[in-house]
């Protein structure tokens, strides 16, 4: 399958260098997609199908922000805080393994410096 096409069908995935990905997809009768993992991505086959929901917690309190600079970086750390705080709710409700935490954590950090990164360029 193409990437353009999983990336249509919203399949989470991940790449490491020098490792096979291996993702099965299945489609119920009434449309359902679910996905197993095969290879180093059956380690975090729980993280990947989490909905963990990362890029829409707090993010969008960064993008709509109206104060001034110097409370900014008082909006960030409530940002970053609820980020890890849903982190830590999912990964015990989803019962992470640890390098399931740690792919998250790593999610986090690279959606929130994008974000950052983003709205710096506005103020």
């Amino acid at each position: 399958m193409s990437p353009n096409r999983i990336r249509n069908l919203g399949i989470p995935f991940f790449f490491i260098p020098g490792q096979t990905t291996e993702i099965t997809v299945n489609q119920e009768k009434n449309g359902v997609l679910h996905f197993t993992y095969g290879g180093v991505a059956a380690q975090l086959q729980r993280y990947l199908n989490s909905n963990i929901m990362l890029q829409e917690i707090g993010f969008f309190r960064l993008y709509s922000f109206k104060g001034k600079v110097a409370e900014l970086a008082k909006e960030m750390d409530k940002v970053w805080n609820d980020l890890m705080l849903r982190i830590s709710i999912v990964a015990k409700r989803d019962n992470f393994t640890p390098i399931e935490v740690q792919m998250a954590v790593a999610e986090a950090n690279n959606k929130f410096m994008a974000c950052v990164d983003e709205f710096g360029t506005v103020i």
